[in-house]
């Protein structure tokens, strides 16, 4: 039977089928002749009008998440404008429940947080990206039992304007995509005992909302915020466990826990929370939710009465010890103390170590101590691994996130979160920043220093208003000037007031003794002198400055910066490699004390190219292939470079042997990937590149 399927000017596409249609657009399963693969192409538009801009495009190609499935490209054709994706296989949740398929609450707990976690992935880009439409029918579950969000709809980013809805998926989509008469009555009905699984016992403050001008407000569009794909994930879990359609949002839902489905206390609360008709009730952050899911645990009562059983067995297991083997003990508790002892001294060598020994010799000694866990996350962030830093937390957090802690304990994971805030905020992942920090207040709310950076983190995602309440709020706490103008300088940066923020930074950095105070403000001035014209020169001498005016356990950071602001000022310079080589002697001097990280390292190797010292970046690229032998980059970037070097010859000396060979190793560890990893565009090129030097007969 004839096929109404568009044909694309494009031959590289042949479309087979429809995956799906909805308000969004309509998905096609697609056979890529050059990739040899399917992909789904998604039109977005009937227009051959561009949807995005190129920054947009470029940022959506480069999301890089497990839970999600990788853009490739935009295809603009006469038929329209389409999103090309990696196609994912298996059967949309849609489908399975249809089919009558039930499934555990153990199940849709793993699932909740890999979704969450995805949805946390997509609500921290910068500018924040909107699903939109979560739904069954827009997750997968994969043959691996994998789930994986897609069908986002990439004309929904939080860029600092309104968001209007294009479409809603009734049962799922947010009272407020409904307009105003659907706001904002409670669904919730409050288990008997919910006291005792609250999840925040403050103000919940949260990422920022799209502001409406006057004139806006006046209009009766729909807008969205990333609450509104909380509530849809919310709904969609919903009906994963009770095998029913939530009922349309504007109406009245009925509570899950209503169904007396013998699901534990703690998820029908996160469901309930997540479906507030109020969004100011809901979750607000998906990295909140996603955290919430994480320690599920520890929320269930049911869990929480186990726990107790374990403690009052424990007790009474000390009370037999004392009574029957007190002669045993001082032998036993003396060698406890010589032990705690020499972890002690590790947890103190550990921030200022160079390698991971300390930690791991402390770990050995006190494995579930978490003064040794705070150590190591401070080492990792000073030495300027913040990616690794939260890594490191995340996994730590998941690993004790069923323990219970004393007060002292607790101002300790106080500690961890707010090293955890501080790498997000230097990553420049500024929501996930103030997620950490309302954790760190939340479990340490003695400190001062917190709340300061809380507030700071606040500014950066813009929500002002609620930086200037804290700024109140500190000034009457038992804290230095320095951090109060640290703060007013954050505000000013935030407002775009960047001279005035400079001036400010530069106050604290004259007058404050606390090197930490004084780093940031180092930091944050190099910051407001990136979005200033033609100050990179001044950025240089800041830096310079500090290099000899922190302590060096700050170096690493600022030194990496330094580089960068030398890389900058070659590319504008008559005389680039005067700029380049000093910031090649300040990765070197990272390098030559371990304090580098995988991308730092192949940053050499690329300036190392620019400046066409082939050689050393070979040796750069090398060293990465010993480090790393289980990650395909180094390889891939030893295949660009031969590229390069077989470029720069005349046409008779050219031999392209070699990169075939490191383009082989590359491209069977890249294979090895977990499922779902999503493709890597230069890896796409390489593999377009060396098809070229086949046809054209270099291969």
């Amino acid at each position: 039977m004839e096929n109404n399927f568009p044909l694309l000017n494009d031959d590289n596409y042949q479309i087979e089928s429809i995956l799906g249609s909805g308000g969004g657009g309509i998905v096609y399963k697609a056979w890529h002749m050059r990739l040899q693969k399917y992909v789904a192409l998604k039109r977005v538009s009937d227009s051959k009008q561009p949807v995005a801009s190129r920054a947009e495009v470029d940022m959506l190609k480069n999301l890089k998440h497990t839970g999600l499935p990788q853009v490739y490209d935009f295809l603009t054709d006469d038929s329209g404008v389409y999103t090309v994706m990696e196609f994912i296989p298996g059967r949309s949740f849609s489908q399975l429940l249809s089919a009558g398929q039930r499934f555990s609450q153990k199940q849709v707990i793993k699932w909740a947080q890999d979704l969450s976690g995805a949805l946390a992935y997509l609500h921290g880009r910068n500018p924040p990206i909107l699903h939109s439409d979560i739904k069954p029918a827009n997750i997968m579950l994969t043959p691996e039992g994998e789930v994986c969000l897609i069908d986002f709809n990439v004309s929904l980013m939080l860029n600092g304007a309104d968001v209007e809805v294009v479409g809603r998926s009734h049962g799922y989509a947010s009272p407020e995509q409904y307009g105003p008469e659907a706001l904002p009555r409670s669904l919730r009905i409050v288990p008997a005992n919910t006291e005792q699984i609250n999840i925040n016992d403050t103000e919940s403050l949260f990422v920022p909302v799209p502001q409406m001008s006057s004139s806006a407000r006046e209009r009766t569009a729909i807008r969205m915020d990333t609450r509104s794909d909380i509530y849809s994930l919310g709904a969609t879990l919903y009906h994963m466990l009770t095998g029913e359609k939530p009922a349309i949002a504007s109406g009245e839902v009925k509570p899950i826990g209503a169904y007396q489905l013998g699901l534990g206390d703690a998820i029908v609360y996160i469901i309930e929370k997540c479906m507030e008709r109020d969004s100011a009730k809901r979750f607000q952050t998906a990295a909140e939710l996603h955290r919430a899911f994480r320690d599920i645990r520890k929320l269930d009562s049911r869990w929480k009465r186990q726990n107790l059983y374990k403690n009052i067995a424990i007790a009474v297991l000390a009370v037999l010890f004392v009574a029957s083997g007190a002669s045993a003990a001082y032998g036993w508790i003396r060698m406890g103390n010589e032990r705690v002892a020499a972890f002690n001294e590790l947890v103190h060598q550990i921030p200022s170590a160079l390698t991971d020994e300390p930690f791991q010799q402390a770990v050995s000694i006190f494995p579930d101590r978490i003064e040794a866990h705070r150590a190591q996350a401070l080492r990792l962030h000073t030495q300027g691994f913040f990616e690794e830093s939260t890594q490191f937390i995340n996994e730590i957090m998941a690993h004790f996130s069923a323990f219970s802690w004393s007060s002292d304990e607790l101002l300790i994971i106080g500690d961890i979160f707010y090293i955890e805030g501080n790498a997000w905020f230097e990553l420049g992942n500024y929501p996930r920043a103030v997620a950490a920090y309302e954790a760190a207040v939340l479990n340490n709310p003695t400190n001062p220093e917190m709340f300061r950076d809380y507030a700071i983190a606040l500014a950066r995602v813009g929500l002002v208003y609620r930086a200037e309440e804290l700024l109140t709020e500190i000034q009457g706490m038992i804290i230095g000037d320095d951090s109060v103008q640290l703060l007013q300088g954050e505000i000013a940066y935030a407002v775009g007031n960047f001279e005035t923020a400079v001036t400010l930074f530069h106050q604290v950095i004259r007058t404050s003794n606390n090197p930490f105070i004084r780093q940031r403000a180092y930091l944050i001035c190099e910051r407001a002198y990136r979005r200033l014209p033609n100050r990179t020169a001044d950025r240089i001498i800041l830096l310079r400055n500090a290099l000899t005016e922190l302590p060096s356990v700050y170096q690493p950071v600022i030194k990496e910066r330094l580089a960068d602001a030398l890389v900058q000022m070659g590319g504008v310079s008559e005389n680039p490699d005067i700029y380049y080589s000093e910031a090649i002697l300040m990765f070197n001097e990272l390098r030559a004390r371990g304090n580098i990280s995988f991308i730092t390292a192949q940053n050499i190797g690329l300036l190392y190219q620019r400046m066409g010292n082939f050689a050393s970046a070979r040796l750069i690229y090398t060293e990465l292939v010993e480090s790393f032998p289980n990650d395909y980059r180094p390889l891939m970037r030893l295949a660009f470079l031969v590229l390069e070097e077989q470029a720069a010859l005349s046409v008779n000396e050219r031999d392209y042997a070699e990169v075939l060979e490191w383009y082989g190793r590359s491209r069977d560890l890249y294979n090895r990937r977990p499922v779902g990893a999503g493709d890597d565009m230069e890896m796409l090129i390489l593999e377009r590149l060396i098809e070229e030097l086949r046809q054209q007969g270099w291969l």
